[in-house]
């Protein structure tokens, strides 16, 4: 054997290691969170809000991305009221910062829209329908090709469009939840994996 054989042969098998652990430039993956909604940033009251998000993660390239994400909440919002959400992000765009890093952190923005049904201390009423924006701040952590984490830090401002017309005379009747429930504002977190 030749006396360089072992160093080319381990040079290799370095080689072969670090190019298995490097962040793919584009990929599709399926993303599973917990969220946690905890904030009202207009009372900076604190709530008490837990659910499960599933999101179609992609990366196009090194700095851009997109996710759909479909969630689902519940428990006590920031005014005392029992609530449950059902959510869609339609195509939040992802912009990475950093391109080889395992460590990556992104910015992201997207269109949201909830249909939420209170329940417990709030007036008997239908689902009330929301839109309106979700910005983030978070990072993905690559732990292998097929495998990373997610950290995520939210804002969500969203307004009612849409009542069913027999709970107007309920609104009505209680104008401190009616105004409660204009307009959700509130931060939140999600912990979570990428499966590639």
């Amino acid at each position: 054997m030749r006396p360089f054989a072992p160093a080319l042969l381990a040079a290799s098998l370095l080689a072969t290691a670090a190019s298995a652990h490097e962040v793919p430039k584009s990929d599709m993956g399926l993303a599973i969170r917990a969220t946690h909604q905890f904030l009202s940033l207009d009372r900076g009251v604190p709530g008490s809000m837990h659910g499960l998000a599933v999101s179609q993660h992609a990366r196009f390239d090194e700095h851009v991305g997109a996710q759909v994400t479909v969630s689902f909440a519940t428990g006590v919002d920031p005014h005392g009221y029992g609530r449950t959400d059902l959510e869609f992000v339609m195509p939040a765009v992802l912009l990475f910062f950093g391109s080889k890093d395992h460590v990556r952190p992104y910015f992201s923005t997207g269109f949201v829209m909830t249909t939420s049904f209170y329940h417990g201390s709030a007036p008997s009423i239908g689902g009330m329908v929301y839109a309106g924006n979700r910005t983030s701040l978070g990072f993905e952590w690559h732990r292998t090709k097929k495998l990373s984490f997610l950290f995520e830090l939210s804002t969500t401002v969203r307004g009612r469009f849409a009542v069913d017309k027999e709970d107007h005379p309920v609104l009505a009747a209680n104008p401190v939840f009616d105004r409660a429930s204009a307009v959700v504002h509130e931060g939140g977190l999600s912990l979570g994996v990428v499966l590639y």
